[in-house]
């Protein structure tokens, strides 16, 4: 089997989102390189979504399959419909973007065959109706996508946007579901970074949508709430935790002492705290989030 022959389906979780769906739908099916099929799960919309979906799928020329999903939020959303893929590769896509034309073929280049796990994320274009020039979601967010690739950074700050992700099938059998994960991509991320591949496309690839129903959204320029920070980082370092409850037994040396050490520093009071900051230096965005971060590794308690 060729690389050209690499297979991938499309994961969209819904809920209410009768106002963009159609949109989204229709620009996955004027992809060049199309998908297997789409999976939809649906977390109980009241609105017009499922009949919007059933009419179009009628003429699309891809599959597209309804799921009812487990109604828990979108972490469990994405999790349960992921569960019912196939391919080689599964794209995730939210219901309000819109991909553009380019996007199959750009993440089909990038797709290969392993056993271990492969994400694929690009760039995308923060996009306004009225807007139709757009700006850099990485540069709107002050994101350096590399990043990604040293774990010492991802497990403290996010640099993957899941709506222009793609994960690998190894990913998606070696995923395991914890109540702490903060958001699906991060934890995606984390995998691949800790047990295979990244792979980083610097082309935006989808019209990130904004609008006042935005699950997370474009957030800009920084606003200091120390309150807010304080406990973003409680709700990050549980995932931390998290990961590591899960998936420590089959760490490498490397990344286990570093996974072994952050918990061990809260365990052990704050001189064992300092002894973390002193010997991985953790950073985050900006000096602001990065003080808040150390002052909440010194200070701040999790279960």
């Amino acid at each position: 089997m060729s690389l050209s022959e690499i297979t991938y389906d499309v994961v969209i979780p819904t809920y209410n989102g009768a106002h963009f769906i159609l949109e989204q739908l229709q620009s996955i099916c004027d992809q060049k390189d199309l998908p297997v099929k789409i999976i939809i799960s649906d977390d109980g919309s009241i609105d017009s979504t499922l009949s919007i979906i059933h009419t179009f799928s009628m003429n699309c020329a891809v599959p597209i399959v309804v799921l009812d999903g487990p109604g828990k939020g979108v972490v469990n959303n994405v999790f349960f419909a992921l569960q019912h893929t196939t391919s080689d590769y599964v794209l995730i896509s939210d219901q309000d973007d819109i991909w553009l034309p380019n996007k199959s073929a750009l993440f089909k280049n990038e797709m290969i065959y392993s056993d271990s796990p492969h994400l694929i994320f690009s760039d995308s274009t923060v996009w306004y109706s009225n807007d139709n020039a757009g700006k850099s979601f990485w540069l709107h967010e002050g994101i350096n996508p590399y990043n990604s690739l040293d774990y010492r950074v991802q497990v403290f700050r996010n640099s993957v946007q899941g709506a222009s992700s793609a994960v690998n099938r190894a990913l998606v059998k070696m995923l395991e579901y914890n109540s702490n994960i903060l958001m699906h991509d991060w934890w995606f991320t984390l995998m691949a970074n800790t047990f295979g591949k990244i792979s980083i496309i610097h082309e935006s690839t989808l019209l990130y949508r904004q609008h006042a129903s935005n699950q997370v959204g474009a957030k800009g320029k920084f606003k200091w709430n120390l309150i807010r920070n304080i406990k973003n980082s409680q709700l990050i370092f549980k995932q931390i935790a998290a990961f590591y409850k899960v998936y420590g037994t089959r760490l490498s040396n490397e990344h286990l002492s570093f996974y072994r050490d952050f918990n061990i520093s809260f365990e052990n009071g704050l001189f064992a705290r300092v002894s973390f900051l002193l010997k991985y230096k953790p950073f985050r965005k900006n000096i602001f989030r990065s003080g808040t971060l150390w002052a909440s590794i010194l200070f701040v308690k999790i279960n």
